[in-house]
């Protein structure tokens, strides 16, 4: 989180409710300053193009919303600590 708000102030825009801006400008900074890097893409129900980036030596990462067409890229979430899942042992069944 030690660089959640300095993102938000590079992204934030008035004209999104999330904090947007241009999307090459944003991979620059999270690639560069922040060593992450592309790691999983995928689309949601809504249409939307997701990515999350990471950085496999400090374990940050940072969910982006990427609209190709106007080339932005909005923040969702970041933070640090990525791991695999373990919500198997949380949802088995104890019996």
């Amino acid at each position: 989180m030690r660089y959640l708000i300095p993102l938000a102030l590079i992204l934030a825009t008035p004209a999104f409710a999330q904090p947007c801006s241009d999307a090459k400008e944003v991979n620059k900074l999270l690639t560069k300053d922040y060593g992450e890097k592309p790691f999983i893409e995928m689309d949601d129900n809504l249409g939307r193009h997701l990515v999350i980036y990471l950085n496999s030596s400090t374990l940050s990462w940072t969910a982006v919303a990427l609209d190709k067409e106007k080339n932005i890229i909005c923040a969702v979430a970041a933070g640090t600590n990525f791991k695999p899942s373990d919500l198997k042992s949380f949802f088995s069944d104890p019996s």
